[in-house]
C-alpha cells in the first residue's frame, strides 16, 4: 500500500560511496535514478524492488541510466523488468516495520480519540474542569480521520477505473476488479506499474493488426502476470522491407 507519509534515509556518506561516486562519473542522472528508486520503494513498500521502466520514466532520466547502475551493482536484475535495490532493507525500514509503525500509530490516535468520546459521555458534575468548546467537535474529527484511513487504504483500488479505461477491451469487468486487487497485493506492484505495462501491451496488440481479437481479456491478462512481458508497441515503419527490391530480382534472374 502506498503511504505518502513514507520517509527514506540517506546516509551522508552517500556521495562519497564508491559504487555511487563510480556512477555519478558515467552519468550524474543515474545517481537520480538511484535516489528515485529508494523514495519508490519507500513510499509502495517494496522491500527495495522496483520496476525499472517505471522508476526511469518518473526519474525523467535516459533508458542508460538504467545500465549505469546494474554495471555498478547498484541494482541487482531480479527478472521480469524488476530490480532490486543493493543493500536496501539494510539502510531502509522493511514494509513489516513500516506497516507497524503505522498500525502502531493509528491504535495510539484510536485510544486518544476514544478517551474523549469516554470523557464526553460522563455527566457534566464528573468531567474534570470546564470543558473546552472545541471538544464537542471531536466526535466528528475522529469519524473524518477515520474515513481518510479508509480513503488510504483504498486508493490503489480506486485507480482500478483508470486501468480500465487504458485496457480497451471491455469485457468481464467485474472479474478483472478482482484480479486487479490480487495483483495489488504481489511484491512490488503499483497501480502506475499495471496501468503503463497494459496501455504498452494493448498498444503492442494494435501495432500488430491483431487487436481486439487476439488481445487477452483484462481478467486473463491481470491473473497471468502479463506485466511482466517484454512488448514492442512500436510498428513497423516500411511493412515491405523485408520483400527485395526490383534491381534484387532482376539480378537474381540474371536480367
Amino acid at each position: 500500500m502506498s503511504d505518502k507519509r513514507a520517509y527514506f534515509k540517506l546516509d551522508v556518506g552517500y556521495l562519497t560511496n564508491p559504487k555511487i561516486a563510480l556512477a555519478f562519473m558515467d552519468s550524474p542522472t543515474a545517481v537520480i535514478l538511484h535516489i528515485g528508486s529508494i523514495a519508490y520503494s519507500a513510499q509502495h513498500l517494496t522491500d527495495g524492488v522496483v520496476p525499472m521502466r517505471l522508476v526511469a520514466r518518473l526519474a525523467g532520466v535516459e533508458e542508460s541510466d538504467v545500465d549505469v547502475l546494474l554495471n555498478h551493482g547498484l541494482w541487482v536484475d531480479v527478472g521480469g523488468g524488476r530490480a532490486e535495490i543493493h543493500d536496501y532493507l539494510k539502510h531502509q525500514r522493511s514494509s513489516v516495520e513500516a506497516k507497524g509503525a503505522a498500525d502502531k500509530a493509528r491504535k495510539a490516535a484510536n485510544a486518544r480519540w476514544q478517551s474523549t468520546d469516554d470523557a464526553q459521555s460522563m455527566p457534566a458534575s464528573m468531567q474534570p474542569g470546564m470543558r473546552r468548546a472545541s471538544d464537542a467537535q471531536m466526535p466528528r474529527e475522529r469519524e473524518e480521520r477515520e474515513k481518510s484511513y479508509c480513503a488510504s487504504d483504498d486508493a490503489q483500488d480506486d485507480r482500478f477505473d483508470e486501468f480500465w479505461d487504458v485496457y480497451d477491451k471491455k469485457t468481464g469487468k467485474q472479474a478483472s476488479r478482482q484480479k486487479w486487487k490480487n495483483a495489488l497485493k504481489k511484491k512490488g506492484v503499483t497501480p502506475d506499474l499495471l496501468i503503463d505495462a497494459a496501455s504498452d501491451y494493448v498498444a503492442s496488440v494494435k501495432a500488430a493488426g491483431k487487436h481486439p481479437t487476439f488481445t487477452k481479456d483484462p481478467a486473463r491478462w491481470l491473473n497471468g502476470e502479463h506485466w511482466n512481458d517484454e512488448v514492442n508497441a512500436k510498428p513497423d515503419t516500411d511493412p515491405f522491407a523485408h520483400l527485395p527490391t526490383p534491381a534484387e530480382l532482376r539480378e537474381k534472374r540474371g536480367f
